[in-house]
């Protein structure tokens, strides 16, 4: 109930009481305004349910999606597993983060959970999404728990339970297989073949040349002259071409696009050397150096930065598991063939000539 009054008040009269006082800053009521009653039915919570964890919703659905989708992986090689909860009849942020247990052949490293929520007519639904990455340390075969999540039916009044079914998964050894570089790439040609040896049978003889018609005088002056300028002109041209390739090139001219500066290629084979012999310091000097080189204008200065700029959840686990490793006391068990190989992995950028920011791709 909203009540406005008017209250007048008594006093020396001022040259602005008559723009106030006039019109409808004079005419004021008093106002009641009254909304329509609204009723709650609070239910209470179940004897049965006082302690715990207690999520009361409409509808309730637990799901999950796995990149990639293959049951058999090798060592080091990360799959990303996505935990998803859809539910109705209950805000975002009561929705739990789901944490799988760690087994013992995996290193799990789980992102910050992501929730939403909308109304609507029938009422709130809620999103909630968590990605989670895990790393095989380890050959074997290895089965992951089911995931399980009680929740409270508002509509049926009953405790129902949404399962997540387990998990087997089949972790074979790496296999060190030889990339081919371009400098190791030998191009098969064809083989030419051989000439052929004519017989001294088959060669011609007096009897088997044809007649030829022989051009009258005149026109064997005139051919030889053509032929004899045509010779010249290309005398010339081959002069011409070879004075301009012995020519210094000037500071002017621009240099080639395609060349890639022998500083990337050096941080390059540092980054590759680093993570084959297991060295931590060595691998993230080698990474921001590459960096650099691939983005000039603005370099990552650490790797969480180039983890964001990267925008890889692989690589941005990784590079995680990189940055731990850096602080942790003793000998480091940093593993870096994941990170190597999945660096390779990263698509080749196309230079145009246009592009003069010397950007070297990561594996050329």
């Amino acid at each position: 109930r909203i009540i406005q009054s008017n209250n007048s008040s008594r006093g020396p009269r001022h040259p602005l009481n008559d723009l106030f006082n006039s019109g409808r800053f004079n005419s004021t009521q008093a106002v009641r305004i009254r909304g329509e009653a609204q009723t709650l039915n609070v239910r209470p919570r179940p004897p049965s349910q006082q302690r715990g964890e207690w999520l009361p919703a409409q509808a309730l659905q637990l799901s999950e999606q796995w990149l990639p989708e293959e049951e058999e992986v090798e060592v080091g090689m990360p799959l990303s597993r996505t935990l998803i909860i859809r539910a109705e009849g209950v805000a975002g942020t009561m929705l739990p983060d789901l944490t799988p247990v760690a087994d013992a052949g995996f290193k799990l490293y789980p992102e910050p959970a992501t929730q939403e929520s909308s109304a609507t007519s029938e009422g709130m639904i809620s999103k909630k999404v968590r990605k989670i990455a895990y790393i095989p340390t380890q050959a074997g075969t290895f089965t992951l728990p089911a995931e399980t999540l009680q929740w409270w039916n508002s509509r049926e009044n009953r405790m129902e339970v949404a399962t997540l079914p387990s998990k087997t998964i089949t972790v074979v050894a790496a296999v060190n297989t030889a990339v081919n570089s371009p400098e190791n790439s030998i191009e098969q040609s064809e083989p030419i073949a051989p000439a052929a040896v004519v017989s001294p049978q088959s060669q011609l003889t007096p009897q088997s040349i044809p007649p030829t018609t022989q051009p009258p005088p005149t026109e064997r002056i005139t051919l030889w002259h053509w032929t004899t300028l045509l010779f010249a002109l290309l005398w010339l041209l081959t002069l011409l071409l070879s004075w301009r390739r012995r020519r210094p090139q000037s500071p002017s001219e621009k240099p080639d696009l395609n060349s890639e500066p022998s500083s990337c290629k050096a941080a390059q084979k540092q980054l590759f050397a680093a993570c084959n012999n297991n060295h931590p310091q060595q691998a993230r000097a080698a990474l921001l150096e590459w960096a650099a080189c691939r983005w000039p204008d603005e370099p990552p200065t650490g790797l969480g930065a180039l983890a964001q700029r990267l925008d890889h959840p692989i690589l941005s686990a990784l590079l995680s598991e990189l940055d731990q490793a850096l602080y942790q006391q003793g000998e480091s068990s940093w593993d870096g063939a994941p990170l190597h190989q999945h660096l390779r992995q990263l698509p080749k950028e196309k230079r145009s000539k246009t592009d003069t920011s010397p950007l070297q791709p990561l594996y050329p």
